[in-house]
Parts: structure tokens; C-alpha cells; sequence
């Protein structure tokens, strides 16, 4: 290829380009234009001079309708006019008068009567280097003939070619200082650019609170600086988050891990019974049962972290959703006498996971339980309110202390709480509420119960009335979690 491909050129070399095609353009635009208007005027200029003598040889043949008196009298007139050709021309193409002695060339002469024999109108031609204006005479609507006024315009035309020749010359002299001109214009309009890619490179993994300056907000280079500190927003509260997760669960970990150590440097210190290893072996179970939990619970948080989850969003029902886990809380509720009260309207669709929505009521059925009294009362509600599905889970259970409730949705927050459990329910129900376009809300009064709210978006479109029962394949998960719950009341 002659021309390289410009994409594949550094933003300065293409604005060095550019830079030097407006420039050139714009000049080359200037001389045309000063060549062609300075042409102009000349040419008008010796249109006028053409015309007032013409109007002047009118004035002599008003009175003598081009009688043989005329060409003494145009001779007369025109006799210092040594560059002028003056012809008087019949309706025949014959030569009534003329103002110059020397005979008219044959070519010129054809050349006039064509143009005569084509358009009998007033008119301006260019023959040979002579500007003529040729002017119709008529008697009475008759045409009779035509008043030819000519004049040498090649001094003109030889200044112009001079002219031409020198602004090109001036041009090709310009060249080399404007593609210089164009090189510092794109230096300088790339410095902010380097400046800011420049604190770009200092930040690192172990800078993230750094931020670029800002010189312009409303300029491109302020909208690229202010979307890069935005990102680093968001990294550094990932970052801090993943360092938050990465120390509680190692936190987490430790107590189980420990545990199951210890009772296996016990049983190795000495020959034990049966019953004593069964028992160790039981503790270890149990060890292991919590990090089972836990690891699951990470990696729903995980899950609801990766942002790719809407692709497996789909058309659910989320009443029989609430079904199931009513049913469920019925049989864990058995344990406390609980009083499970299903209030849940029929057919409210959502967009959604089907597993992880039932993840999030089912956190929320399990909290509830743990934290509500024998024979006590919980409620499931579910109700379509403005475009929204709203759920309730109201439990009359010892409530969350002022103190506790803003935080009861962090990870690993368990307040004064000592039962059994990884903290992580709540935060696991907030996130993937969050992740489905949802929103929890939570109200409670110590002593008197908790509330949770939770809302989705419902599904816009219309939808067939087909009624399909949710299974949920995590059987044996539900098993475990209805077995830590009788355990723990």
C-alpha cells in the first residue's frame, strides 16, 4: 500500500496528519479564492469599460439607423481607443463600421458571426484572448444588426498565469512550516493525555486510593480521567471487600480446622475405646458439617458477585416458590410448636433464578425460626403492589436491637448471638436480592418481632396461566439445614 493505514498510526502521527490537511486546505482554499476574486473584478472591470462603449456607440446610431454617416462617426469616436475593436454589423453579417484600420482576421470575424447567428441576445464571449460584448440592435421588435465591443485581455491573462505561479510557489514554501505547526498543535493537545497516563502508570495494586488529577471535567480528557478514578472506586471496594472476605473466612475456617486437629492429636496420644473414637469422629463430622456450610455459603456469594448472572435469568413463579418454603418451615417449626401462617397470593411472576430465590426465603424462614420463641408465630406474605412483588417474613420472635440492625446484613455478623451458624444468611439473602433487581427492607422491635421486606420487579409482559411445581433438586441440603435447626433449638 502507498497511504499506511491510519488506524493502525500513534494518535500523534494522525493528528499531525490532520492537523496538516486543515491547514493546507485552508490555505489552498484562500489562494483560490483570492486568485478567482481578483480575476473577477478584472474581468468585470473590463465588462464595464465593453458595456459603456457600447452604450455610447447606441447613442451615435439612435438617429442613423446604420447609414453609411457611421463609421466616420465611430471613427471619430473611438480614434484614441488604439486596443478597441468597435464593429457595426447589418442583419446580412456585413460590416457597417469599424473602429480600426488594420483587417479584421477571417477566424475571428466566423467566430463572431456564429456566435451572432446562435444568440441574438447581449452577451460577453473570451476569442482568442479578445473580451467582446455583442449587443443586438432592433427596430421596432426587428433585428437589423449588432454592435460588436472587443478588447485584448492577454496582459491580464499573462499577470494571472504570473499570479497562479507565485501563490503556488508560496504554497510548496508553506508546506514544511505547517506540517511543523501541526506537529507542536498535536504535542501540545496530547500533553494532558501523557500527563494523565503518566499517574496512570504510578498506580498500582497497593495504590488504589490514589486518584488522577482533574484538570477539565467537561473536556474528553476530564470524562476518560473521571470514568478511571471511578473505576478505581470500584476496584479498591472490591479490592477491600475480597481482603474483608479473604480474612473472615480464614477466621471462619480456623475454629473448625482446629477443632478437627486437636481431636486428632488427642486420639493419637494413646489407645483409646470405641465409644471415645466415635466420639471424636462425631466432633469431626460436625467440624466438617460447618465447613461444608460455610464453604456453600461462599460460594452463593460468589456467585452473586460474578456479573453474569441475568443470562440465567427466566420466567418464574415465585408464588410456588413461597409455597415450598412455607411447606418447609412447617416441618422445622414443628420442633418449636410454631404457628406458620401462608398468606400468599397465587401467579406473581418474576425474573429470576429459581434456586437462588428460594435461597433467599429460605435464609430468611431459617433466621426467623432461630430467633422466634416456642409457640410462637411467623407469617409468609406475598401481595403484587404497583408493578412490584412484595414479600413479607413476619416473625414475633425476640427482634434485633437498635444497636445490631444496621448491621445485621454484613458478613459474619452475628451480634450478641451465640447459636449455631456462619453469619453469612443475611448477607447471602441481600446480595442475591440485590443481584435480581430486588430490595430488602427489615423493621424490628426488641422484644416484639422482626419484619422483612423484600420486593422484585414483576414480569411486564403477559403471561399464560400455567401452573408448574417448583422442585428444588438440593434435597439433601434442605435435610442438613432442617437438622443443624432442630439441633440448635
Amino acid at each position: 500500500m502507498i497511504f499506511p493505514d491510519l488506524n493502525k498510526l500513534p494518535i500523534r502521527a494522525k493528528l499531525t496528519i490532520w492537523y496538516s490537511l486543515s491547514f493546507l486546505i485552508v490555505v489552498a482554499l484562500a489562494f483560490m479564492s483570492f486568485y478567482f476574486v481578483v480575476k473577477g473584478l478584472m474581468v468585470e472591470k473590463i465588462d464595464e469599460t465593453l458595456n459603456a462603449q457600447t452604450q455610447e456607440i447606441q447613442k451615435i446610431i439612435k438617429d442613423k439607423y446604420l447609414s453609411t454617416e457611421l463609421k466616420e462617426m465611430i471613427l471619430t469616436t473611438f480614434k484614441s481607443e488604439s486596443t478597441s475593436l468597435v464593429l457595426v454589423i447589418n442583419k446580412d453579417f456585413q460590416i457597417i463600421a469599424q473602429s480600426q484600420s488594420f483587417p479584421l482576421q477571417n477566424e475571428l470575424f466566423q467566430a463572431i458571426l456564429n456566435t451572432i447567428n446562435q444568440n441574438q441576445t447581449s452577451q460577453f464571449i473570451t476569442i482568442n484572448g479578445i473580451r467582446f460584448q455583442i449587443t443586438p440592435i432592433y427596430l421596432q421588435d426587428q433585428f437589423i444588426g449588432s454592435i460588436v465591443v472587443g478588447d485584448s485581455i492577454t496582459a491580464i491573462n499573462q499577470t494571472f498565469s504570473v499570479l497562479l505561479s507565485t501563490l503556488v510557489l508560496i504554497f510548496l514554501i508553506l508546506l514544511l512550516p505547517l506540517i511543523l505547526i501541526s506537529l507542536l498543535e498535536a504535542d501540545i493537545s496530547l500533553a494532558p493525555l501523557r500527563d494523565l497516563t503518566q499517574e496512570m502508570n504510578n498506580i498500582s495494586a497497593n495504590k488504589l486510593d490514589s486518584r488522577v488529577a482533574i484538570l477539565n471535567p467537561k473536556d474528553e480528557i476530564g470524562e476518560v480521567a473521571t470514568a478511571f478514578n471511578d473505576l478505581l472506586d470500584r476496584l479498591e471496594k472490591s479490592f477491600t471487600k475480597e481482603k474483608e472476605l479473604i480474612h473472615d473466612l480464614a477466621h471462619q475456617l480456623k475454629t473448625p480446622l482446629t477443632a478437627i486437629r486437636s481431636d486428632i492429636e488427642i486420639s493419637l496420644t494413646k489407645k483409646r475405646t470405641y465409644e471415645e473414637y466415635r466420639e471424636i469422629l462425631k466432633n469431626i463430622l460436625q467440624d466438617s458439617g460447618r465447613m461444608n456450610i460455610l464453604i456453600k455459603d461462599m460460594l452463593n456469594l460468589a456467585w452473586a458477585s460474578n456479573g453474569q448472572q441475568e443470562k440465567q435469568f427466566q420466567k418464574i413463579n415465585i408464588s410456588n416458590i413461597l409455597e415450598e418454603v412455607y411447606e418447609i418451615a412447617l416441618q422445622i417449626g414443628q420442633v418449636k410448636k410454631l404457628e406458620i401462617i401462608n398468606n400468599i397470593d397465587q401467579e406473581i411472576w418474576i425474573m429470576g433464578q429459581k434456586e437462588k430465590i428460594f435461597q433467599i426465603f429460605l435464609n430468611l424462614i431459617e433466621n426467623a425460626i432461630k430467633y422466634t420463641n416456642k409457640k410462637g408465630q411467623i407469617t409468609i406474605k406475598a401481595i403484587k403492589e404497583e408493578n412490584r412483588a412484595k414479600i413479607f417474613v413476619k416473625d414475633n420472635g425476640i427482634g434485633i436491637s437498635k444497636k445490631d440492625l444496621p448491621f445485621i446484613f454484613d458478613r459474619f455478623y452475628r451480634g450478641n448471638s451465640q447459636g449455631e451458624g456462619t453469619g453469612l444468611g443475611l448477607s447471602i439473602a441481600k446480595e442475591l436480592t440485590k443481584i435480581h433487581k430486588g430490595k430488602i427492607e427489615v423493621a424490628s422491635q426488641k422484644g416484639e418481632g422482626t419484619t422483612f421486606v423484600v420486593s422484585f420487579p414483576l414480569v411486564v409482559e403477559e403471561i399464560k396461566k400455567e401452573k408448574k411445581s417448583l422442585k428444588i433438586p438440593s434435597f439433601h441440603l434442605k435435610k442438613w439445614r432442617m437438622e443443624n435447626l432442630r439441633k440448635s433449638s
